[in-house]
């Protein structure tokens, strides 16, 4: 009966470790790529505005 349970709870302590590991690191890649590309993207606007 224990090894039943065991293999239950193995997928959801997993799940979870992933999700503790994995949403830092995404919030971490989403701000580095947000801050980056909106750098890019406001000196690309600029270029395009002002063709002189």
């Amino acid at each position: 009966m224990t090894s039943e349970r065991l293999l239950l709870l193995l997928p959801i302590t997993w799940l979870g470790i992933g999700i503790a590991i994995g949403v830092p690191c995404g919030v971490a890649v989403a701000w580095t790529v947000w801050r980056l590309s909106r750098g890019r993207i406001a000196r690309w606007m600029d270029l395009r505005e002002d063709p002189e």
